[in-house]
């Protein structure tokens, strides 16, 4: 009996393709899209990835060729996801800045360009994300060494973080939501909110937690820790929290039901499903 040829995977609606075009052909939508992509541009977050991006860059030109193929092939794919960021927010610059010819084709011209790069971009998110042979965040984990600011993007290098951000930007795209970047970046209305350290109004669901709430809740996933390790694990926009900051976090979140009530920090079951929660929300 002949064994039969084997079938490709069905995939499910869960990550479909997106067309860019028809998604911001209201101008609206192109706005909202473009401010956000301006925003991650002038965020410290993308400064630390590109730099981080660089770096890991050197050593796959150095060892790349020597790893296994499956590997290459997640490195390569990876790589193309970055420079795409990086051109698209290049490319969103261009689109700011004057221009000699200010004619209705030039604009559409420069405008058009954008949105190309950006379907690229997504388009390789969608490939990856539905790519079961190999996930680079183990595979390319440190690979140009370990860098602290990326824990705030609960990622294992340079270039998860920019597939991570480029995630965020899909769903900007396809949602009309306040912050995409969410807990990555954060607006100017967050910083107000996280001066105040304690006695903060219980927040309704996930969605609402602040950034550093977020991280700490981040930072103990994996086990009971006292302050000053949750703090060293505690990325905010690439700046660490402290560990009295972290420590005044405490009582809100006992409070709240997301972190048992003992000495170390140590996430409680409402703490775990709403964690669960926001990485639904950021893959939605």
């Amino acid at each position: 009996m002949e064994a039969s040829e084997p079938t490709k995977p069905r995939f499910g609606p869960n990550w479909p393709y997106v067309d860019v075009k028809k998604a911001l052909a209201d101008e609206a939508a192109f706005l909202r899209v473009r401010g956000a992509v301006r925003a991650l541009a002038e965020s410290p977050v993308f400064a630390l990835v590109v730099r981080q991006v660089r770096a890991e860059q050197g050593v796959w030109l150095r060892e790349g060729r020597t790893w296994p193929e499956p590997i290459q092939r997640a490195a390569d794919n990876a790589f193309a996801t970055a420079l795409l960021l990086s051109q698209l927010v290049q490319e969103c610059t261009w689109l700011d800045a004057p221009v000699h010819d200010t004619s209705e084709k030039m604009r559409q011209a420069l405008r058009d360009r954008w949105l190309a790069v950006l379907q690229a971009m997504l388009d390789r998110v969608v490939e990856r994300a539905r790519d079961s042979e190999m996930d680079v965040a183990p595979v390319l984990a440190g690979i140009a060494g370990r860098c602290d600011g990326l824990e705030a993007l609960d990622a294992s290098s340079g270039v998860h973080a920019a597939y991570t951000l480029g995630w965020c930007l899909r769903r900007c795209v396809l949602h009309d939501v306040a912050n995409p970047f969410a807990p990555y970046l954060v607006s100017v209305a967050q910083r107000h909110a996280m001066r105040r350290q304690v006695d903060r109004n219980r927040p309704r669901s996930s969605g609402d937690l602040q950034p550093d709430d977020v991280a700490i809740l981040r930072a103990c996933a994996l086990g009971p820790l006292p302050a000053k390790q949750v703090a060293a694990r505690c990325m905010v926009e690439g700046r660490q929290l402290s560990a009295s900051h972290v420590e005044k976090r405490k009582g809100d979140l006992r409070k709240w039901g997301l972190l048992r009530r003992a000495r170390t920090f140590e996430l409680s079951t409402t703490g775990r499903e709403w964690l669960r929660e926001l990485d639904d929300a950021a893959r939605a």
